[in-house]
């Protein structure tokens, strides 16, 4: 049913949030301790791709 389907989705966006909260304290730890590391290439390559519309 339509409530069932909308109970269902609403699971599915809480597990994305706490996925992406649990991601965000891996990096917010990483930057702490001096260990995140950026791939300056591929950043600007992914931004450039963003910035023209490709995929």
């Amino acid at each position: 049913s339509l409530g069932n389907y909308k109970r269902v989705e609403k699971n599915e966006k809480v597990e994305n949030n706490e996925v992406a909260l649990d991601r965000v304290a891996e990096i917010k730890k990483a930057i702490e301790n001096n260990q995140y590391k950026i791939n300056l290439h591929e950043t600007s390559h992914k931004m450039a791709q963003d910035l023209l519309g490709i995929s």
